[in-house]
């Protein structure tokens, strides 16, 4: 990757009602390359609480009034599916941004993410105007009616080695059925998600509907103690987890939903059946994230779900161990000029 520069008109700054404004904050970001050891800018700007503060009144404003709470659901869940639709035009370009901060692939990046976080938010479109209540037979005179509405500001924070892919677990769900969502970035890789953010005008959804806030820790804290905040999403690790938990409760008891990290190991045994195995992994070479060989290689190893410890039965240790080196080997050859050694990307931060 001999380019680690960022185009000049690329926007780094806070995405707020339908634009890109300036941080209140003068901090900003240094995003650097870790495979190429270069800067790629000193510019992205980070939310304090202050644009906390003005983001959330964008987001309540937009699910209290304008034409968003009265969008029929059919609407809404076309502008998912349009917003799907540029995600993938646009998505050798994302891709290309997610890369920059990462070290890794685009191709990769493109195969993995973009196709993943499209498809996410297809599905969730589909289910816009499908969401239904009960009624109950009026025994005692009365009708009884359950009906699900949207509860209001919802913010989603995910975790950095995924983040084009885990974003749309947070986004597309909470605006299928309505809510307005503010998005915050892990500050590692900021670009390919900046990059999205300058879809949403195009897409159609109506301005505060959508923000997104790039971001450290503090950022997270002031979103997870805003009282207008109704819901957070976290994607991290357990010690993110423990410190959104106790910033919520300091709140209003905002809904929480935590998916936290953990490592796997995968346990061999001598009865496993190796060529089947194999043949599956021929069939899908490196675009598995399950599965021992290919955990190894895509994100460096960098994957909640990688199978990062090996046991395996002395009995079969040498063949089975023969048969990785071999997957190895015709891995490196599938790679490309842009992938590296073996495909496999630089850690990310050191």
């Amino acid at each position: 990757m001999s380019n680690v520069t960022i185009p000049q008109d690329f926007e780094t700054r806070l995405f707020i009602s339908n634009e890109f404004v300036a941080s209140k904050s003068e901090d900003r970001l240094r995003v650097i390359n870790p495979r190429a050891g270069e800067v790629v800018t000193s510019d992205v700007h980070l939310a304090g609480a202050e644009d906390v503060g003005l983001a959330v009144v964008a987001a309540k404003e937009a699910f209290e009034n304008g034409p968003w709470p009265t969008m029929s659901e059919s609407r809404r869940g076309k502008l998912l599916w349009k917003l799907a639709d540029l995600m993938e035009a646009n998505g050798g370009e994302l891709a290309g941004l997610e890369s920059l901060a990462m070290g890794s692939s685009p191709i990769m990046g493109h195969a993995m993410a973009i196709k993943n976080a499209a498809d996410v938010f297809r599905y969730y479109a589909g289910w816009a105007d499908k969401l239904s209540g009960e009624s109950f037979p009026p025994e005692d005179g009365l009708m009884k009616i359950v009906k699900h509405e949207p509860i209001g500001v919802c913010t989603g924070i995910w975790a950095w080695n995924a983040s084009l892919m885990t974003f749309t677990w947070k986004a597309a769900p909470a605006l299928a059925v309505g809510n307005s969502v503010i998005l915050k970035s892990s500050e590692k890789p900021p670009l390919g998600f900046l990059g999205i953010a300058k879809l949403i005008p195009t897409t159609g959804f109506p301005p505060g509907v959508v923000q997104f806030l790039s971001g450290a820790a503090e950022t997270g804290k002031a979103l997870a103690l805003h009282p207008h905040v109704r819901k957070i999403i976290l994607t991290g690790s357990g010690s993110a987890g423990r410190k959104i938990l106790e910033a919520a409760s300091k709140s209003n008891l905002m809904k929480v939903t935590l998916e936290l990290g953990g490592k796997f190991p995968a346990i061999v045994f001598p009865d496993a059946d190796f060529d089947n195995a194999r043949k599956w992994q021929d069939a899908q070479p490196l675009t598995a994230v399950i599965g021992v060989p290919p955990a190894f290689l895509v994100n460096a190893g960098q994957v909640c779900a990688t199978t990062s410890r090996l046991y395996i039965h002395r009995s079969i240790a040498p063949q089975f161990i023969e048969g990785l080196k071999g997957i190895y080997r015709a891995a490196a050859e599938q790679m490309g000029p842009d992938d590296g050694p073996m495909g496999v990307p630089p850690v990310t931060d050191k």
